[in-house]
């Protein structure tokens, strides 16, 4: 792979990233809004344990590749 190969890349998962997270970040207010009004079930709350474990993954690897 060369560098310009590398960079493309890198760019766009970074694009895909930043997508992601603002798309997280939208799901967290809503999960916030329906916990405080008592509308959150296990499985939600399973899943939004899930989400946040991936999030946190997809920010590992952006400043990874990004250090690179």
């Amino acid at each position: 792979m060369t560098r310009d190969e590398f960079e493309e890349r890198r760019n766009d998962f970074n694009d895909r990233a930043q997508e992601r997270l603002a798309r997280q970040e939208i799901e967290n207010n809503e999960y916030k809004a329906n916990l405080k009004e008592g509308k959150v079930s296990g499985l939600d709350k399973f899943i939004h344990g899930v989400n946040y474990i991936l999030t946190g993954l997809i920010k590992n690897a952006e400043n990874t590749l990004n250090n690179m």
